[in-house]
């Protein structure tokens, strides 16, 4: 019975999740749901211009997918425009091997 107690010792240690899980659907911020042998360099959303920038490294077999509450507009890597494959109400990203800038542009 102890042990049990000790786990969450802290007070609030376990709200991150919580609390991590309501500014992302308050906010509407895109979500990276599959991320499979891919290095990441950046990551960063701006919910003012509702843009989702990342650059990546992909390995052999990688894959990355994006969910998202809002409509995806554009999307291009290393400035080409590419369309995400759309499955299960996510958007797949670009994932051969090799570097990889992607910016896709959400509706606001």
């Amino acid at each position: 019975c102890f042990r049990n107690r000790r786990k969450g010792d802290w007070p609030g240690m376990r709200r991150a999740f919580e609390i991590g899980a309501m500014l992302y659907r308050s906010s509407h911020s895109p979500l990276l749901r599959e991320f499979r042998n891919i290095d990441l360099h950046q990551a960063e959303f701006d919910p003012v211009a509702c843009t989702l920038t990342l650059r990546y490294t992909a390995g052999d077999a990688a894959s990355l997918a994006v969910e998202s509450t809002r409509p995806v507009l554009w999307t291009t890597d290393l400035d080409r425009e590419v369309t995400p494959v759309r499955r299960g109400g996510l958007s797949f990203l670009p994932a051969a091997p090799g570097n990889h800038h992607i910016v896709v542009q959400y509706q606001k």
